[in-house]
């Protein structure tokens, strides 16, 4: 909460160009004018950066409050926006077109469960940006092993050459 810059308050360690070059991946999954939830959002950057980037309406779920307030004090114009809750349990107003997650926050066991649930209310769930070995996809072979077809991916090489910048996403069933 302390941090910086916006990327810091974000959780990254990286400057605005690292910040964009890893995270941007994000909107291939996403079309312009599409609603997109940012599960744990922090101080709001990747809402903002996906507004910017994909051309989407942005809104975030944050477990803190005080990061939450943080969101809404950088982003005024989306306070209405960004929600305290957490993702496991937290049942929103309305749908999104796509919502955001990351699974490294769930402990293993727990992880299909939050996935549907977010499914649930997704049109499409997008999954990263992770850090991930080039060799192996775990993380998908993980999430299709539960029933769910990866429909999309994207990645990029990552400053340390034995690692990958990834996000995937599944789209809801029907």
């Amino acid at each position: 909460m302390s941090a910086d810059t916006p990327e810091g308050g974000s959780g990254s360690s990286r400057d605005a160009a690292g910040w964009e070059y890893a995270r941007s991946l994000i909107a291939v999954a996403v079309q312009p004018g599409q609603t997109f939830l940012d599960i744990g959002c922090a101080n709001g950057h990747l809402m903002e950066s996906m507004a910017r980037w994909a051309g989407v309406e942005p809104y975030g779920l944050e477990i803190s409050a005080e990061l939450a307030d943080v969101a809404r004090r950088r982003l005024p114009q989306w306070t209405n926006r960004i929600w305290v809750g957490n993702a496991v349990s937290w049942t929103p107003t309305h749908g999104f077109s796509v919502v955001r997650t990351s699974l490294d926050f769930v402990p293993a066991p727990r992880r299909q469960r939050l996935v549907e649930h977010l499914l649930s209310y997704a049109g499409r769930l997008v999954i990263g940006v992770f850090n991930e070995e080039p060799e192996t996809r775990a993380l998908e072979s993980e999430v299709a092993s539960w029933g769910f077809a990866i429909v999309g991916r994207s990645e990029r090489e990552h400053p340390h050459p034995r690692l990958s910048y990834r996000a995937f996403w599944i789209d809801a069933r029907d």
